[in-house]
């Protein structure tokens, strides 16, 4: 898979970012010219690069095995609010049937287990993941 991650200087990103010890605030993959992610409050979409692109300042390309097919099926589940509070205060809060975005990649992913992925920030992700050859 094709994994982008972003940063802004937005305080939505500052915080995610200072919580999560994080460099980067947001992922999701990339399908063609579009990027699967789960936003809030919308959910999991697809989005337009383009418009993916536009509200970072910094974007990166990653590559990370995984399988599409199963983020993509998640497509219009709602967002998970609660699961991101449980990351910033390191709580279970997690709902099965939402996402939030690194938790989506990193169900895709084949480093990490589904039980687990509720935990994943986007540095790991990022950790995990290579160089993509633009």
């Amino acid at each position: 898979m094709i994994v982008i991650f972003g940063r802004s200087s937005h305080w939505i990103s500052r915080l995610v970012r200072w919580r999560t010890k994080s460099q980067w605030s947001h992922v999701g993959i990339i399908q063609g010219d579009h990027v699967l992610e789960a936003r809030g409050p919308v959910g999991v979409q697809l989005t337009p690069l383009s418009q993916f692109e536009s509200r970072y300042s910094v974007t990166e390309r990653r590559c990370l095995p995984g399988n599409e097919e199963k983020a993509k099926s998640k497509l219009g589940a709602r967002f998970d609010v609660w699961g991101l509070w449980g990351i910033f205060f390191r709580k279970q809060l997690h709902h099965k049937d939402k996402w939030f975005c690194s938790e989506l990649v990193a169900y895709a992913s084949l480093y990490f287990r589904d039980d687990i992925a509720h935990h994943v920030t986007p540095e790991h992700l990022y950790w995990v993941s290579t160089k993509h050859p633009n």
